[in-house]
């Protein structure tokens, strides 16, 4: 009612006013043309088609009027329409491409989809990416976050070589929100609100749209950009697609790779009915070796200099990998009726992972060596969205309405961990200056954990201890948006738009941490001598409990190229046998037998303990209730301007309960300590913005945005959570904070496109960004006499000196700058053979800076005695620094060679990630430097002479680097990881 009102009071129904809507297709392919140009001749009455080529013009003058109807790409072409007063006239128009007269028309999948890709930035009012629907389909990459990573400003996190987590400009993933078909996703992280997309398929969708400006009929959490996802709708008639798929992992030799997707859609009801279902399901592995070494100092530097680092631990991890995922998606639309549309999609994946990890590490001071082996089978992701949604189109406004329910569901039902050290001296010369001075392969070639008897003898099980994780959130949306166009005279057109938006967050982390530790395993003779008795493979270590004898599996060879020998590899399955065999044990003699105990398993000795630290600061339950409401509006001045004022109002209400807990000494573990603490955040704001767009030449504009936007605190920065340790020597206070204020960004961004039939589309953009109320968790430390922040002091004494940690907010200067460029070009015009190459480019230029702590306590004399000797008194130094933001590359670059020769259709990428700080220590010689990093992927697909047969190859990470990490002080790596290159082969049917 309230949109009928407004559209009343704005714009007065007039019966010289009428409407004309249609569909805007390519003479070349028959399909759709997205974001086309439809304007009436002489006004600048117009509009951009949408997804499907569809587009609605109204307050038109009735009588006959002349429409322009422009592409980049294609032919403008202009038609003569009879607008008929108060009725809404059909006009659909096909476009012919642009061609050279005397050649041949080059056609192809690369062309048609990057000139929609360019059409969409060009027709957007604010600064947006697109991936173009070939990249998606004809040759995909492994997942959507892969396609995205491959756009201007991005770069992607990586889990065994695969993208899950999309960093636009330099900002983590937390603060980007992630869309599909509209709708916001539930966060998958642990801790952080943020969205991994890795297990979406690229097969589900029609598009990628990155937002890196927004506008007010958008959520303000979105400072880095909005990713959306955009969902297939069911095309004209009878459809299916089948693809089957296997792969190769170089890293493993594993041949078990598979993929196999397809879709079958139809319409029903004289078109008015549109089903589409897509189903798929794969393997893959993702596993990945790596390095970390540890580094110490042992001089004072002179002033200007920089100390010389010491080698003090190195470790080797070999991680198996093994991904399942599997997803569906049903999309059903409707047309109710000439001015209503419905949509209804319901979207699920499961991704099933089994983990492997073993990590041995090499303590040079001590000459240890241990084993650290983790096992994780079976862990899941689950992601379910189901939305509903209808668009209304009056004569005098447009109107849509909707909600939705999703939920994400992480689960770590059982995570086994097993430690053994090593009983004896591990490295010859352990200590010495000059060893820990040469190169890291030389160091470890003088460790002695052979495969002898003796050695594995000597490795005894110190603690199994096992983890698990249970998250669950749940989001509730409901939202309307109402948009009213109207005109003034033939110069000004402009629509007012306006909506409000609810939703409800609940989020349920369980969490649960146990082990049977030094004084169960390690401290207790008996414990192998049971052991051995029920596991006659088994060895007994010197110091009386498990040895590693007889859990030999195998040798790892070539580990990270060869470089480095990790020696042999344990049998997971025998180290669950003697985890299961104590669990078994414990609970016969807790529970079925007690009174005949082995007396040197009695006061508690048996089973596995909680820690109550983990478990309950690992915890959370929170819910959240989310408000607002927008209004905005754009005007069109002519040919040249159009203004984007709006502004948006936001409220978030949580209820959030958390733990206060402290240290509780053996052997009092199996009771929890402290109590239930419940909290409440709020928060609300008005967020303007504005957006110009200035167009003074039909092959040129520029963009220019003032945004303002939020990052809401990490969830476990929120949960009031207190844990205190108050065991003596230094102690600890840790907590969280509800009192937290959202970060406050402002953002300005420009860009300048030129575009053309032949030139595609090159721009040139910038960006600032500047924050209030940055959060960061300090550790500070407290000492006598001093105030106590966060009212710790009711927990200690005057004279305690504790370490204090707790996330707060500050407002010292922090901003993120950068240049981006983009080229996309198809060389249709030039002879062959190079008339069927594509080009795409991009090269992003960053640069921040932020504020870091330091605290550190030290004895400083205050005076003398009355002999003369100094006073002294501890306090705490607390030093402020600054740096640029962490984990933000300082240069981005993607080049694409595109090759489309009739059925052949083939993309060569590269992709380049700058020099990145990863830690800002208190010693600038620790400080890390991640090391310029490149991949070269390549993809291949070739029609068969069975029409809708093809066949698919795909080369990913073909260079095969090792990625680099080191101290600014050595170049001796810090850390280095490499996964392999990876190689697929398939076909693919479709009708």
């Amino acid at each position: 009612f309230f949109c009928f009102a407004s559209a009343e009071l704005i714009m007065p129904q007039s019966t010289e006013k009428g409407s004309l809507r249609g569909k805007i297709t390519g003479a070349d392919t028959k399909e759709a043309l997205p974001y086309a140009s439809v304007i009436v001749v002489g006004t600048n009455n117009g509009v951009a088609s949408d997804l499907n080529g569809n587009y609605i013009i109204r307050n038109i003058d009735a009588g006959k009027q002349k429409i322009s109807i422009s592409y980049v790409g294609y032919v403008t072409k202009t038609v003569e329409v009879n607008i008929k007063p108060n009725k809404i006239t059909e006009l659909n128009v096909v476009l012919e491409i642009t061609s050279i007269q005397g050649k041949e028309v080059v056609v192809s999948a690369q062309r048609v989809g990057q000139q929609g890709a360019i059409n969409q930035q060009i027709e957007s009012n604010t600064i947006v990416n697109v991936v173009a629907a070939d990249r998606l389909q004809e040759n995909p990459d492994a997942n959507a976050a892969e396609a995205i990573g491959r756009l201007p400003g991005i770069s992607l996190i990586r889990s065994g070589g695969e993208g899950t987590g999309v960093v636009i400009r330099g900002l983590d993933p937390k603060y980007t929100q992630v869309l599909l078909d509209g709708i916001p996703l539930p966060s998958t992280d642990n801790n952080t609100r943020a969205t991994g997309i890795s297990g979406i398929s690229q097969y589900d969708l029609q598009g990628v749209e990155v937002f890196k400006t927004v506008t007010s009929d958008m959520d303000g959490d979105a400072v880095a950009g909005v990713i959306n996802l955009k969902l297939s709708e069911a095309p004209k008639g009878f459809k299916y697609n089948l693809m089957a798929q296997g792969g190769y992992n170089d890293l493993n030799n594993y041949w078990k790779n598979y993929k196999f997707v397809g879709d079958i859609s139809n319409r029903f009801l004289n078109d008015k009915l549109g089903v589409m279902l897509s189903l798929d399901a794969e393997r893959v592995n993702r596993s990945d070796q790596s390095l970390s070494a540890g580094y110490e100092t042992k001089t004072i530097p002179a002033p200007g200099q920089l100390a010389p680092l010491y080698v003090s631990i190195i470790g080797l991890n070999d991680i198996n990998r093994i991904n399942y995922k599997g997803a569906g998606t049903l999309s059903i639309d409707y047309k109710l009726s000439s001015v209503t549309k419905l949509f209804l999609f319901n979207f699920f994946s499961h991704n099933n992972q089994d983990y492997t990890q073993v990590s041995k590490s090499y303590d040079l001071n001590a000459g240890g060596i241990n084993y650290n082996i983790n096992d994780a089978p079976n862990n899941y992701s689950e992601l379910y969205v189901g939305s509903f949604k209808a668009e209304h189109e009056f004569s005098s406004f447009e109107m849509d309405e909707g909600f939705a329910f999703t939920q994400s569901h992480v689960y770590t039902p059982d995570s086994r961990n097993w430690t053994f050290y090593y009983s004896g001296i591990g490295l010859k010369k352990y200590g010495n200056d000059s060893i820990q001075s040469l190169p890291l392969n030389q160091i470890l070639a003088l460790a002695t954990d052979t495969l002898s008897t003796s050695t594995l003898n000597k490795f005894y099980l110190y603690d199994m201890n096992r983890q698990a994780n249970d998250l669950i959130e749940k989001h509730i949306d409901a939202y309307i948006n109402c948009k009213i166009p109207f005109n003034i005279g033939n110069f000004i057109s402009a629509y007012i738009k306006f909506g409000a938006k609810y939703k409800e967050n609940s989020r349920d982390r369980n969490y649960d941490s146990r082990h049977a530790g030094i004084s169960v395993i390690g401290d207790i003779p008996q414990f192998g001598d049971y052991a051995t008795k029920y596991l006659p493979w088994a060895g007994k270590s010197g110091v009386g409990t498990l040895s590693m004898l007889g859990l030999y599996n195998n040798t790892v060879s070539n580990f990270l190229k060869g470089q480095y020998n990790f020696h042999w590899y344990p049998n997971i399955s025998r180290l669950n046998q003697i985890f299961d065999w104590w669990n078994s044990f414990s609970n016969y003699y807790l529970y079925t037998d007690p009174k005949d105990m082995p007396p040197a398993f009695s006061g508690g000795k048996l089973g596995f303990y909680p820690n109550w630290y983990d478990i309950q600061m690992n915890t959370q339950k929170l819910n959240e209730n989310y408000y607002a409401g927008y209004l905005m509006g754009e005007l069109n001045l002519g040919d040249m301007f159009v203004l984007i004022p709006g502004v948006r109002y936001e409220k978030v209400k949580d209820n959030l309960n958390g733990w206060w807990i402290e240290t509780i000494p053996y052997p009092d573990l199996n009771h929890p300590s402290g109590h239930a603490i419940d909290s409440t955040h709020n928060d609300e704001y008005l967020l303007p913005n504005f957006h110009l767009k200035f167009k003074p030449a039909g092959w040129i504009q520029a963009l220019f945005s003032f945004t303002q936007t939020l990052n809401r605190p990490d969830y476990s920065m929120l949960i009031p959570n207190v844990y205190l340790n108050r065991s003596g020597g230094t102690e600890f206070f840790q907590a969280g904070n509800p009192d937290l204020k959202p970060e406050f960004w402002t953002n300005y961004d420009g860009q300048v496109t030129v575009f053309g039939d032949k030139i595609g589309l090159v721009s040139l953009g910038g960006f600032y960004k500047k924050v209030k109320d940055m959060i960061w968790t300090p550790s500070t430390y407290r000492t006598p006499g001093q105030p106590w922040p966060f009212g710790a002091g009711q927990y200690f004494t005057d004279n305690s000196v504790v370490l204090i940690t707790v996330p707060q907010n500050f407002n010292f200067p922090v901003y993120l700058k950068g240049l981006e460029f983009e080229a996309q070009t198809n060389l249709w015009y030039l002879p062959q053979p190079f008339n069927y190459i594509s080009l795409d480019m991009n090269f992003t230029l960053i640069n921040s800076k932020t504020t870091y702590e330091y605290s550190k306590t030290q004895l400083v004399t205050i005076g003398n005695d009355s002999k003369g000797r100094p006073i002294t008194k501890l306090v705490s130094i607390d030093s402020i620094y600054s740096g640029p933001m962490l984990n933000q590359p300082k240069s981005i670059a993607n080049f694409s060679f595109g090759y489309n020769y009739k059925g052949f259709n083939l993309w060569l990428s590269y992709q380049y990630t700058g020099e990145i700080i990863t830690s800002e220590p208190n010693l600038v010689e620790f400080e890390v430097h991640k090391s310029k990093f490149s991949r070269w992927d390549l993809q291949i697909s070739q029609k068969l002479p069975v029409e809708g047969l093809e066949a698919l190859f795909n080369f990913a990470n073909i260079n095969n680097p090792v990625e680099y990490q080191n101290n600014l002080a050595d170049p001796r790596p810090s850390y280095l990881e490499n996964y392999g290159w990876t190689m697929d082969f398939g076909i693919r049917y479709g009708l």
